[in-house]
């Protein structure tokens, strides 16, 4: 059975800059849908902003808190940057819609720390 919060829903293409969304995503909250989105996009600059010496975000994003049980799964370790990037863009809005439950908020580091990653300030 596929993963009802992600599986077929969405997919970002790895260096490309392409996000698909299947018509059953938006048959959701509209602020799981928002959520969502932001958090394909998240790949995307994950995928075309590498730090020096070829370091992802992704690989260093702060982790170790149940954020939800799709960051903690972290698939191909890309999903913990990608659903962090949403709450922190949408917060409970986003989190209370989560198919599954289980989302948590950030912590003050990792919401501070993904400001400075998505402002230019660095990590």
């Amino acid at each position: 059975m596929p993963d009802l919060l992600h599986g077929g829903l969405h997919h970002t293409f790895p260096d490309a800059n392409l996000v698909v969304f299947a018509d059953s995503l938006f048959t959701g909250a509209a602020e799981y849908v928002r959520g969502t989105a932001v958090h394909e996009l998240a790949h995307v600059i994950d995928y075309f902003n590498p730090f020096e010496g070829g370091i992802y975000i992704h690989q260093v994003v702060p982790t170790g808190t149940h954020i939800s049980d799709y960051a903690v799964q972290n698939n191909l370790h890309l999903e913990y940057w990608a659903e962090a990037t949403a709450i922190w863009v949408y917060g409970e809005r986003y989190t209370q819609h989560i198919r599954g439950g289980n989302a948590n908020a950030l912590t003050t580091n990792q919401s501070n720390w993904i400001e400075r990653v998505l402002t230019g300030w660095g990590w």
